[in-house]
């Protein structure tokens, strides 16, 4: 049997129905209740509806589509300056091999594993010497040459943490608790950003999040202290919170 193409015209799209399922299975998966489905899909919906309803034909990323896009994209280029067919054959060869076949630009380019573990290194020795703009700015090359690397995630989202930029450290710590999924670090920094943020709701399930992965594993019994000490500091709002979330429940339950 002849194997499908992923990128294929005959590949089904995803409707809104499609999305907001997965998005229930997804919430329902992380032990949220009832309530907070509905109060998580609900705020989601109407962005998923505009999305979808926005969307034309050229959005598919087929692979016909892509294909079309890396040849416009050469002409572009080709307009500002002299380029040989050769240099545009190379060009089409490595985003073909990003976009199409789903390489690392590291890989695509062929940079030696040597070359980029010293642009790690020197990242890191930006952070440790608090220079964490730079070291910021340094991450982000290795996120777009080695894309979905937790690590390199995680170490951008501190780096934005120590700036005080914590919305948006929020958004790497989430991309990479999602990418390392027992990993509970990017859970303990989202529980000091969402406190520091004010958000309450978002910080006591990023500490039932961490403590789940934390049950019974002596390495991580520091990391428990620490989370119990926040608690401790932040109680009474987060109290209040679970007291509201209780009615909700309760109120749901009986109706």
């Amino acid at each position: 049997m002849e194997e499908q193409d992923p990128l294929s015209e005959e590949k089904a799209v995803l409707t809104e129905s499609d999305i907001i399922a997965e998005l229930m299975k997804t919430y329902s998966e992380n032990e949220l209740s009832e309530t907070q489905v509905k109060e998580g899909v609900a705020f989601l919906k109407p962005l998923i509806s505009d999305a979808i309803k926005n969307m034309t034909e050229e959005d598919i990323p087929t692979k016909e589509n892509l294909e079309k896009w890396i040849d416009n994209t050469i002409e572009k280029v080709a307009e500002t300056r002299e380029m040989s067919d050769e240099e545009k054959n190379n060009i089409r060869k490595h985003l073909s091999q990003i976009f199409i076949d789903g390489q690392s630009l590291a890989k695509a380019l062929e940079m030696e594993p040597d070359f980029l573990e010293w642009i790690y290194g020197e990242a890191s020795r930006q952070y440790y010497s608090g220079r964490y703009e730079e070291a910021y700015g340094t991450y982000r090359i290795l996120d777009m040459l080695i894309p979905n690397s937790p690590k390199i995630i995680f170490n951008a989202g501190a780096c934005l943490q120590m700036m005080k930029h914590t919305q948006d450290a929020v958004a790497w710590y989430l991309r990479a608790a999602y990418l390392d999924k027992l990993n509970p670090l990017p859970y303990y920094h989202l529980v000091d950003c969402f406190l520091k943020l004010g958000d309450y709701p978002a910080a006591y399930g990023s500490m039932h999040g961490l403590l789940k992965r934390t049950k019974d594993i002596p390495k991580y019994q520091a990391l428990e202290r620490k989370i119990k000490l926040m608690w401790d500091a932040n109680k009474e709002r987060l109290l209040a919170y679970i007291e509201d979330l209780n009615k909700k429940n309760k109120k749901e339950g009986g109706s």
